[in-house]
Formats: structure tokens, sequence, C-alpha cells
């Protein structure tokens, strides 16, 4: 893990495959990790066996990899969060708009050489 950061809602930080985890109850917002296409055919080799994962592969294991952080997040918040079953993206989709009054908090990860962003945004 790497120096966390604050980051306001102008731009996402994205790398090439994300998971991405809506947030309600008491407080709105997400989180997501997003990582290069080499860390997350890394994961499924390591966890699974799939030496050439497909890009479907590839999603799956963005969006399982964003429910484990967004119920991490859950418990340490508390019950009133409720999360959503997770969107899974490649690049930047044009449809996907971030409130404006969204405060994100970044924690880059380093890898086996891989970087990756597991962002966390609540108004």
């Amino acid at each position: 893990m790497k120096v966390p950061y604050l980051k306001e809602s102008e731009g996402l930080v994205l790398k090439d495959f994300t998971g991405m985890i809506g947030i309600s109850g008491s407080r709105q917002g997400f989180v997501y990790i997003s990582a290069n296409k080499e860390m997350f055919a890394d994961l499924i080799n390591m966890f699974i066996g799939i030496e050439d994962p497909s890009e479907e592969d590839i999603l799956d294991m963005a969006g399982e990899i964003s429910n484990v952080v967004a119920g991490n997040v859950r418990a340490n918040l508390g019950a009133n969060f409720m999360i959503s079953v997770p969107t899974v993206f490649e690049g930047m989709p044009e449809e996907l708009h971030i409130p404006e009054n969204v405060s994100m908090y970044v924690i880059p990860i380093k890898w086996n050489n891989h970087e990756a962003f597991v962002v966390l945004g609540l108004d």
C-alpha cells in the first residue's frame, strides 16, 4: 500500500478494468478497485489456476475483488451502509457520472509490480 490521498470528484482514478459497488443507507457513495489487465490475470492464475484468462474472466475477478473490498467497508462502517451488486467495466464508460460534491479517498496499491487503486467516495 502506498500513501493514501484525497481527490476531488472532477475525475476518477481508473486503470484498465474496474469493479465498482454503490453504497447507500445513512450515506451515499461508492467504492471501487481499478487495476491493469495483467494484475487481474495474475490474481486469476494464483487463485483459480487459469493461465490465459478471457476478458470475461478479468471482469469477473474485478467484480469479486470489489465485493470483498465493499464488504470490508461495510463491516468497518456499520450495518447502516447497504452495498449493491458490482458494476464492472473496461476503461472509462461515457455513462458513468460521479456526483460533483463527493470527495474520494484514494489508496494506491503496488503488488507484484502492478499498480491498482482502491477508491472510496462518500457524501
